[in-house]
């Protein structure tokens, strides 16, 4: 009879206990391999133990005997993967090995055996002698045969032991946490419910399961199908699976249950399944219902943002107002008093605006709507504005404002100037708002990584480390205090934050208490090649001031709101522009069929026509003179930009306007004639 017959003989034996069966199948390969010892020994990290043992005389090994494992052949055997075997050691690689030395075992041969996919140690044979007779590959077929065996059966051991552990735990909560406990047993066709399962299942302490009948206590359609794919899924790959679904009582009550199985295999076949569920019904309604406070509360944050959105679009007519009216109103020739008032209230306006731009820049960010545009700019002009601006607003406290970015110029760069703007500004106006006395310093510099590094210090209050720590939070501002004293929203230091990255940029920040603060940004630039000129190849700088006669231009303001009609009117005709109004699209297409215009400001949000159809029906029936067309609009998203760039405008202003941005629009559009 061949070697592997006796192998499937011993290993198939129903009555036979594993133990024997490692004993008749450890002899075995005694008698074949015509050795002293057989073993099947355990890797423990640096251990190598005995668990199995047989011998055909006398030895002085025992079960539970260790070593150190890099001093048994074993572990050539556990790092080659295979069946390894060597019929006379003196002539191999072994015989430089610390267990030739010490052992002076001269045949050899092993092969890994693996449990649950790890490595659990070995099966190998060996003799002080040399094998009489060389290794066959027969001879390793059948030890990596009876390898693959042991591993399975220890892993269904493995398993039967941690599930019997299970077990117990589960008979010991099961009242508590309404746990039951199953088991099929697919070579009897035999299910076994625990009493907490027949409880869950509402059914008699004395039912008797079923396997053609259990399955159809599961929810006819999705549950049920998934769990009779989950069942011959487990029996085909022996993975274990874990589901919800949904059961009909006997009692016709709906129940969700949380279920469990692991498959046990043997010779590549599933004998068992054992697995446990548990009545998750109130778990579920509850989290249903969580679910649906979640959806609520995300539905409360958009409705919350939108409505911020809204409420900073309609505030930005009537500041719009306010800040034109005073800017059209100063006059040098006015008494020094007179003027004194006009500023302190455009510095108001200002202020005014700020905050609404805050909080609307904290709703984009917040549904996710603000987005960067990239444009070629100077870096360095961008660095000088920011410099005029705060030095001037350092004067009144005598402090020292600093400049250390002269490696800036002539760099142009292409990113979002408008959103680098507001974060260089933001950082800088606390600089300033937060030092009493000392310095304000601005440095930037582009690093060997290509990369914006820009440091702004000051010797003011600094901050504690626990506001340091919330710095960057909504709404957060040091004290009650400090927000009386210092004014703003808290959203400022957010806004730079989330700014920076959006950009793919980082910030960080030191500061002690008493002794000032000291920002770090670095940020990500296109370095872009040519040098002040702009996508015209003009320099706009250059030519700002070349054009500041503009009393020949034909000026058409369109908008629905008088108020804003009139500052437009007022502001343009302090730049000795004369203009024509009109109060709708409508209106602004009769007068374009009258008149030759240069340059129209749209507004975009009109009644009954909006801008952009008022533009592209203008510049469809105005082909050969059509004018340059400026939106006109308290909307700032990079849709609402888009759209009017669609209709065929040329420029985008956002109210409240600056006489400067006006002045400025002008320029561009001569330039661009």
């Amino acid at each position: 009879m061949s070697i592997f017959k006796q192998l499937h003989l011993i290993t198939s034996h129903q009555d036979l206990a594993f133990e024997k069966k490692i004993e008749k199948l450890l002899k075995l390969g005694l008698n074949t391999f015509h050795l002293e010892v057989g073993a099947i020994c355990q890797v423990k990290g640096r251990d190598y133990q005995i668990n199995y043992l047989a011998s055909r005389g006398p030895i002085e090994l025992s079960v539970g005997d260790t070593f150190d494992f890099k001093d048994t052949y074993c572990r050539f055997t556990v790092e080659h993967g295979q069946a390894t075997a060597v019929a006379n050691v003196t002539h191999s690689e072994f015989a430089a090995t610390n267990c030739f030395k010490k052992y002076g075992l001269n045949a050899y041969i092993g092969v890994p055996i693996y449990v649950d996919k790890k490595i659990y140690g070995t099966l190998n044979f060996f003799s002080k002698t040399s094998c009489k007779r060389d290794f066959t590959n027969k001879d390793l077929d059948f030890i990596s045969v009876a390898a693959q065996w042991l591993g399975g059966e220890l892993e269904r051991r493995h398993t039967l032991k941690r599930l019997t552990r299970r077990s117990e735990a589960l008979s010991s909560i099961s009242q508590l946490a309404s746990i039951g406990y199953w088991e099929v047993d697919l070579k009897k066709s035999q299910l076994y419910w625990s009493r907490q399962t027949r409880k869950i299942h509402q059914v008699s302490e004395n039912y008797q399961p079923e396997l053609a009948s259990a399955i159809n206590f599961y929810k006819a359609g999705t549950d049920r199908d998934t769990i009779i794919e989950k069942v011959s899924e487990c029996q085909l790959t022996g993975c274990p699976w874990q589901l919800e679904a949904r059961i009909i009582t006997t009692q016709g009550q709906e129940k969700w249950l949380s279920v469990y199985a692991k498959p046990v295999m043997q010779e590549g076949q599933c004998i068992r399944i054992f697995g446990a569920v548990q009545d998750i019904h109130s778990i579920v309604m509850i989290r249903s219902e969580l679910q649906k406070k979640r959806v609520q509360a995300e539905q409360l944050l958009a409705a919350r943002s939108s409505f911020l959105a809204k409420v900073s679009h309609e505030l930005r007519t009537p500041i719009n107002g306010i800040n034109g009216m005073l800017h059209a109103l100063k006059d040098p020739s006015q008494s020094a008093r007179f003027d004194e008032h006009i500023q302190m209230a455009l510095a108001s306006s200002d202020t005014l605006v700020a905050l609404i731009n805050d909080v609307l820049d904290y709703s984009k960010l917040e549904s996710g709507n603000l987005t960067l545009e990239s444009q070629p700019f100077d870096l360095f002009r961008l660095f000088k504005e920011a410099s005029a601006n705060y030095k001037t607003l350092c004067e009144p406290k005598e402090l020292e404002f600093l400049e250390n970015y002269t490696a800036l110029k002539g760099i142009w760069v292409e990113s979002d100037k408008i959103r680098l703007k507001q974060v260089l500004f933001n950082l800088l106006n606390n600089a300033v708002k937060f030092t009493q006395q000392g310095s304000v310093k601005l440095s930037g510099a582009i690093n060997l990584d290509r990369r914006l590094e820009i440091q702004i210090c000051d010797t003011g209050i600094g901050m504690e480390p626990s506001v340091l720590h919330n710095l960057f939070i909504p709404y957060h501002q040091a004290d009650s205090s400090m927000a009386r004293k210092y004014g703003g929203t808290g959203l400022g230091m957010s806004i730079v934050a989330e700014i920076v990255d959006l950009m793919g940029g980082q910030i960080k920040v030191e500061s002690e208490l008493n002794k000032g603060s000291c920002f770090n940004l670095t940020l990500p630039l296109t370095i872009i090649e040519h040098r002040g000129r702009d996508e015209v190849g003009v320099d706009l700088y250059a030519t700002q001031n070349n054009f500041c006669d503009f009393a020949a231009l034909k000026v058409l303001v369109v908008d629905d709101n008088e108020i804003n009609r009139m500052v437009m009117q007022a502001m343009l005709t302090s730049m000795e522009v004369q203009c024509d109004l009109a109060d709708s699209g409508q209106q602004a297409i009769n007068l374009c069929k009258q008149r030759d215009y240069d340059i129209i400001f749209m507004d975009c949000a009109m009644p009954e026509m909006d801008g952009m159809q008022a533009s592209a029906f203008i510049l469809q029936h105005k082909k050969d003179k059509a004018p340059k067309i400026i939106a006109l609009t308290a909307h700032t998203s990079a849709q609402d930009k888009q759209a009017c760039y669609d209709a065929g405008m040329v420029g985008f202003l956002s109210k409240p306007v600056e006489p400067d941005q006006i002045k400025q629009a002008l320029i561009n559009s001569e330039i661009l004639n």
